[in-house]
């Protein structure tokens, strides 16, 4: 089993245990790190109501590309304490935004894209 991991830095592994879909998992602390310029806050509905969105779908998390780009995954899950973000790895390309941030290029990919689900992880 432990020739199915990869160790990568910044808290992210590769889990290679099932060959049809290799997992990008990346731990963190809590909701603090994703970056808040990139997420939605408030959405106004077709009444023109403004609701809050739940604070799963603010913001964005961030993958460093020069990290990741030799290895090979189909899906990418950032666990938190309270919730699991999960988001095919073509999705996130296709749906994310390249930047750099201090020299590090980064995909930013916004939460309202994943999947979300809560459990008690951590």
């Amino acid at each position: 089993m432990a020739d199915n991991i990869i160790r990568l830095p910044f808290n992210q592994i590769i889990n290679k245990g099932d060959k049809d879909n290799i997992t990008l998992i990346k731990q963190e602390v809590g909701e603090g790190g994703k970056l808040r310029k990139y997420g939605l806050k408030k959405t106004v509905n077709k009444k023109g109501i403004k609701t809050k969105v739940p604070k799963q779908y603010q913001g964005a998390w961030t993958l460093n590309i020069d990290v990741v780009a030799n290895h090979k995954f189909d899906t990418i899950i950032y666990l938190t304490p309270e919730f699991q973000y999960k988001i095919t790895k073509e999705k996130a390309w296709k749906k994310g935004k390249i930047d750099n941030f201090n020299g590090e290029n980064k995909i930013i990919i916004p939460c309202r894209y994943f999947d979300v689900t809560t459990w008690m992880g951590a």
